[in-house]
């Protein structure tokens, strides 16, 4: 190699050191913020039940992760796997939720990049800063589920898609790179197909017909690696649709739509709008953005414009998925795979604004809004059913021979993993066995359960714990929560209500019992004394 060619090597290597450099002198203290708020939220808030299928799912060997995932989790298998593998170090609740922590992390390195391709005349601190304190991000940090990976994925697609396709001089090494993630994506979650399928219709609107001829090459390719995934799929949607069907329909689909993209767009948790306000102010937005658009009066479709051809495509399928089907498929973590083209769509019509004193005052107004809604959301940390302050309460409270009944099945799994009292833990109708996502042995028909679960405490079980969580729908499916509430209006009193987040803990005593008298318990509650 010529001297000259080796002096042009450092000189490259000195500009790509000054520039992470310089990006390390923003990043990082984003970066700071974004573990700041993570890291404890990670290690306080409680387990819940979707977290504890998800533990329960990766806890033994692989092999046992990947056929869970299909037969109990009716989710594609990548994610248990590596969260199995991810786990042998330690067990420990917040161990696990490390893996969606660092997902996080990576998504906002790569974002970095993303915004130089897409949008080069934004500065990437704002969308990082953005992404790395809004609501959804630090709540998908803090679950033991796939979301997070799902954030990764999405960010790594939108990176190789540009260069592989969108670049001037497209590179061959990232059109290989994203039939591999593509591939990789469709093992983790299904609806990153929505994205891959958007991406593919980006590129049909743009009329790039040499690249969108490899595109599709590609995915016929990625098509033929699914084989076995899409032999699986239909059982797997035949499970949700176990119970009773609940058939829904366009009208019920978009207003659900509008909900999900208010709560993605908005940076707060405001009131909801009506459906038709959410669409409007998002019609207008896609108007001025063509109006701002000067490269398209000779219909040239200008590369940034991908997100909302993206936002847009994905949003479609979801509506068709949760009209098609009779299950809730709309619901906030469904649209995981939204997010991150929403939120480049928001940043594309930002970009256009030309003042960046404008934009940053825009920003930090939003990243205080955000802060501001967690701090509300998490004001007293806890997740669905606040399983670490149940099993408190009842250890303080509890005095033996008292058994405690815990309704659903599988309320009683996060709950195990911080009670340690002196009672037997009782989940109705029996334990959770995790054969199957609606397992007909787990469901309350009749009362004679309840009473075979009473049967296996010896003892006369005068006063009895019940724990109950919110849940009498899960998906399709009734629980039956009527049947218990009736058995315990027939044969028991409430002496004690305790209310926690999305949870509710009684102590129940026998209505052949004596009366009796009024005292106050722990934390205030009104609580009752046999005399």
């Amino acid at each position: 190699m010529s001297r000259q060619g080796c002096n042009e090597k450092r000189g490259d290597r000195k500009r790509v050191l000054a520039s992470l450099q310089a990006d390390a002198i923003w990043f990082c203290p984003l970066l700071a913020v974004h573990l700041a708020l993570t890291l404890p939220l990670a290690w306080k808030l409680n387990l819940w039940i979707d977290e504890a299928s998800s533990l329960a799912t990766s806890g033994k060997t692989l092999l046992y992760a990947l056929r869970q995932a299909f037969v109990y989790e009716l989710q594609a298998p990548l994610y248990f796997a590596l969260l199995n593998l991810w786990r042998i170090p330690s067990e420990s609740i917040f161990h696990a939720r490390l893996f969606s922590v660092a997902c996080t992390v990576l998504m906002l390195i790569l974002v970095v990049g993303i915004t130089r391709r897409y949008l080069p005349k934004l500065h990437p601190a704002w969308l990082v800063a953005v992404l790395a304190v809004h609501p959804f991000t630090i709540w998908a940090a803090t679950e033991i589920r796939v979301y997070a990976l799902v954030m990764l994925l999405s960010a790594v697609l939108f990176r190789l898609f540009f260069d592989g396709f969108l670049a001037a001089t497209p590179q061959h090494r990232a059109r290989w790179g994203y039939c591999v993630v593509a591939l990789l994506s469709l093992y983790t979650y299904y609806f990153l197909g929505f994205l891959l399928l958007a991406q593919g219709c980006a590129l049909l609107v743009q009329r790039r017909w040499l690249e969108l001829r490899v595109f599709v090459g590609g995915m016929l390719a990625v098509g033929f690696s699914i084989v076995p995934l899409l032999l699986l799929i239909p059982s797997q949607v035949t499970g949700y649709k176990d119970g009773e069907h609940r058939l829904q329909n366009l009208k019920m689909g978009l207003r659900m739509l509008s909900w999900r993209l208010q709560e993605l767009l908005l940076p707060a948790k405001w009131p909801p709008l009506a459906p038709w306000a959410v669409w409007i102010l998002i019609g207008f937005a896609v108007l001025t953005l063509l109006l701002l658009g000067r490269q398209l009066r000779h219909l040239v479709i200008p590369a940034h414009l991908t997100m909302w051809i993206t936002a847009a495509v994905i949003a479609v399928c979801l509506l068709a998925a949760y009209t098609v089907t009779d299950t809730a498929f709309l619901e906030s973590r469904h649209t995981t795979v939204l997010f991150l083209p929403v939120i480049l769509s928001l940043f594309t019509f930002v970009a256009t604004i030309p003042r960046q004193r404008a934009v940053a005052g825009w920003v930090v107004v939003s990243c205080f809004f955000y802060v501001t809604s967690l701090a509300v959301t998490y004001s007293s940390p806890a997740k669905t059913g606040d399983w670490a302050r149940v099993a408190a309460y009842l250890m303080a409270a509890e005095k033996e021979d008292q058994p405690i009944l815990v309704f659903q099945p599988l309320s009683a799994v996060p709950l195990a993993s911080y009670y340690t009292g002196v009672n037997t833990l009782l989940p109705i109708p029996q334990p959770e066995a995790f054969r199957s996502f609606h397992d007909p042995d787990s469901l309350l028909k009749n009362e004679n359960q309840i009473e075979a679960v009473l049967a296996q405490v010896p003892g006369e079980k005068d006063h009895i714990w019940l724990v109950t969580d919110e849940l009498c729908w899960s998906i399709n499916l009734d629980l039956n929560c009527k049947i218990l509430e009736a058995f315990i209006a027939k044969h028991y009193e409430v002496e004690i209500n305790q209310i926690f987040y999305r949870s509710q803990v009684r102590l129940l005593r026998r209505k052949s019992l004596s009366p009796p008298s009024l005292v106050f318990g722990l934390n205030g509650d009104v609580r009752f004394h046999n005399q």
